[in-house]
């Protein structure tokens, strides 16, 4: 993501949220990468093929069980609010 989106990120991630903690979720994380250290071999930026002026973002839901989690995120997949979403550019602002 473009290090000047974070903002945009966050706003997009929050319907989301929204509908996680309705089915379920019992945490929600998103993580903005600001201190990324690059591996010899490989690390959070090439597995995203970050370029010069991006960051790595990366989010995750806490589900009680395995169980729960199946049909939290298969309930999510089908919600209109996540499925009518528009995704959020990409390209710097």
């Amino acid at each position: 993501m473009p290090d000047g989106r974070k903002a945009d990120d966050l706003k997009h991630c929050q319907p989301v949220h929204t509908v996680a903690w309705e089915f379920g979720a019992l945490a929600i994380v998103d993580a903005w990468g600001d201190d990324v250290p690059e591996g010899k071999l490989t690390d959070f930026r090439k597995a995203v093929k970050a370029e010069p002026g991006e960051s790595v973002a990366v989010g995750w839901v806490i589900w009680k069980e395995k169980q729960a989690r199946d049909v939290g995120w298969k309930k999510m997949m089908q919600d209109e609010r996540v499925t009518k979403m528009e995704r959020p550019s990409t390209a710097n602002a």
